[in-house]
């Protein structure tokens, strides 16, 4: 059994991650969010303490955080999406795709699938179009990086994403 995370640990390991105060602060008040945020579960996915961010051209006032994670049993990667809403670091809403037994975890403006994402911020598939499932080709090469060099270290593989 994995030990329970304290919030001192939840804290750290977000800061690790490159994610602002605020975001920590809105994580650890919101339980929905933090369950339901990949790169928490240390025992599935690997993160790679480094973020993306974009800004839609359907709301360019809304900041999109990307997390990429390797998924551990799957072996690709799997990306995560926190909107910070409207940029004033006050709300935000993480969008995923949540396994069958944790679909609890919805909450309109808080937690919501990727399709809603999609539907969004995509336009028609010409902006976020399968990042859900990002090739590593299309990250950052700092990123890149870490990944690859994850991938050697552990002697990892990295399946295509699927389509």
């Amino acid at each position: 059994m994995e030990p329970i995370p304290t919030n001192e640990d939840i804290v750290k390991y977000l800061k690790n991650n490159s994610l602002r105060d605020e975001l920590i602060d809105w994580c650890l008040s919101h339980e929905n969010f933090l369950g339901a945020l990949k790169v928490m579960f240390v025992h599935k996915f690997v993160g790679f303490n480094g973020i993306s961010i974009s800004y839609p051209k359907v709301n360019p006032r809304d900041e999109v955080i990307g997390i990429v994670v390797y998924d551990l049993k799957r072996k690709i990667l799997k990306q995560d999406f926190i909107v910070d809403n409207d940029s004033l670091h006050q709300t935000f809403t993480l969008y995923s795709k949540l396994p069958n037994g944790m679909t609890n975890l919805y909450k309109h403006g808080v937690v919501e699938s990727i399709t809603s994402f999609y539907r969004k911020y995509d336009r028609g598939g010409k902006d976020y179009q399968r990042t859900h499932y990002p090739d590593i080709s299309s990250l950052h090469p700092e990123l890149q990086e870490r990944i690859n060099n994850y991938l050697t270290l552990t002697k990892s593989q990295l399946r295509n994403p699927p389509s």
